[in-house]
C-alpha cells in the first residue's frame, strides 16, 4: 500500500509524516555545496514522533526510490549544511516526544515517481535486522 504525502505512517514505535516536498531543493546562492550537473537535491520536512520506540532515529532508517526502485539516500552533508534547528538529526525521542525538520536526498537528475520508505529505526530491528512486514511507503508526489 503506498500512503499519501501527509498521512502518518509508522514503523518500529515511530510515526512519521511528510509534510513538504522541495524537488528539485536549490541550496542559497553562495552556498559552497550544490548538487553536480547530474544530480538534483530532494528536501522533505518530516514530523516525528515516539509513539513507542526504543532508541535513537536518524536520516538512514528511510530512503527514497524512483520509478526504476533505484535507492536515493539521504546525503549527511547536504542536510549538514541546512540550519541547526531545521535540519533533521540523529534524535533520541522518549516515548510521547515529537519532532520536526528536514532532510536532504541527492537523486539522480530528472528522477521521477519518487517515493519514501520508512524502513524503520536501526536500533530498534528484530534479530533478523529489520523490522518484520513490509515498510511503509509514501508516495511524494514527484
Amino acid at each position: 500500500m503506498t500512503n499519501k504525502k501527509t498521512d502518518w505512517v509508522e514503523r518500529s514505535g515511530f510515526k512519521l509524516k511528510v509534510d513538504i516536498v522541495t524537488y528539485p531543493y536549490v541550496p542559497p546562492a553562495g552556498d559552497a555545496l550544490q548538487p553536480a550537473p547530474n544530480q538534483q537535491y530532494l528536501k522533505l520536512h518530516v514530523e516525528l514522533a515516539n509513539v513507542a520506540g526504543q532508541g535513537a532515529f536518524s536520516m538512514f532508517d528511510f530512503d527514497v526510490r524512483d520509478d526504476a526502485n533505484d535507492r536515493i539516500q539521504a546525503s549527511i552533508v547536504a542536510t549538514d549544511a541546512l540550519p541547526k534547528g531545521v535540519r533533521l538529526d540523529l534524535l533520541s525521542l522518549k516515548p510521547g516526544e515529537k519532532q520536526t525538520g528536514e532532510v536532504v536526498f541527492v537523486a539522480p537528475k530528472g528522477a521521477k515517481g519518487l517515493r519514501l520508505v520508512f524502513n524503520g529505526t536501526l536500533m530498534n530491528r528484530d534479530g533478523n535486522g529489520v523490522t518484520s512486514g513490509p515498510p511503509p511507503v509514501v508516495d511524494l508526489g514527484v
